[in-house]
Parts: C-alpha cells; structure tokens; sequence
C-alpha cells in the first residue's frame, strides 16, 4: 500500500512539474533579436557611348530587427567588392594601394539603408599597378559588407549583393 502512495506522490509531483500547477501560466514565448541586412547593386546610368563610365548604386539595407553598425569612411562603408569580367574571372577596377583603416562606425536602425556609387569606367589593373582596358562584355560587381549588432563586437555578420552591367570598349 505504501508503495502506491508514494507512485501516486511521485506521479502528481511530475505532473505538477511538466504541467505546471493550477494557476501557473504558460512559458512566454522569447523571440530570438534577428539581425539582418541585404545589398541590392543596380545600374544607375548605363554605357551610353562606348568608353563612357557606367555607375552603379549599392544599397544596404538592415532588414533585421536590431540596430547594426558597419565600418567605414566618410559616406562609404569598409566593404570588400569583386568585379567579375565576362568570363567570371576577378578583375581589379582600382589600384592596390595601402588604404588607412577608418575606425569610424555608422549604425543602421531596422528598416533604414544606406547608399553609396560606384564607378567603371573601364580601366583594370594588374597587382603591379599597370593599366590596361577592360574587354568589352558583362561584367558583375558582387559587394560584400560586414556588420556587427549594435553593442555586440564579437558576432560579424556579412551581407552580400551582386548586380551586372554591360561594358563596351571604345
């Protein structure tokens, strides 16, 4: 008898413990903060005549629901671009120079962007600096953007984006 009184004790209490007593309420539900951004690359103004600059517009956006931070200088944030030729192959548009790091931060509240231009004009260049003309054909530029949640260093995230365009030599 005292067997069954002591199951019947230990099965009450589990079912206390699962189920929560009388007037316990149900776990809140704690949704996780999402931290998000995506890039769009567009064509602003095309090639027109042959040789004559195209400019592209890279948009970033925090479609999370944190505040982020990124990187940059001035009105650009620090972000890493591959230019793709016509046979997907990396090209440099810019000169490899020794950029100084910009310790600046600017922050993006949920749902806000942030723009910047890029220009081809048609120049690449080789690791040793000389210059030479970019075949014509399509091109794509894939940007690439870390950010961090605001208040949180140790967690980079990355948001990348890519957009063509077409080059014709003069």
């Amino acid at each position: 008898m005292r067997s069954i009184k002591v199951g019947t004790l230990i099965l009450a209490t589990t079912a206390a413990l699962l189920y929560g007593c009388g007037n316990s309420r149900p776990p809140l539900a704690v949704k996780a903060p999402l931290v998000r951004a995506e890039i769009s690359v567009t064509v602003t103004r095309p090639q027109v005549n042959a040789g004559d600059p195209v400019e592209l517009l890279v948009r970033l956006t925090n479609t999370g629901s944190e505040r982020i931070e990124i990187s940059g200088c001035g009105d650009e944030p620090a972000r890493l671009a591959r230019l793709l030729d016509p046979n997907s192959e990396v090209v440099h548009d810019s000169p490899f120079l020794n950029v100084p790091s910009c310790p600046a931060f600017w922050s993006l509240n949920p749902g806000e962007t942030k723009e910047w231009t890029r220009k081809f004009s048609g120049q690449l260049y080789t690791q040793e600096g000389d210059v030479y003309p970019a075949p014509s054909g399509t091109y794509t530029l894939v940007s690439i953007t870390r950010f961090t949640a605001s208040g949180d260093e140790y967690h980079a995230y990355t948001a990348t984006g890519s957009g063509t365009f077409a080059w014709k030599q003069p």
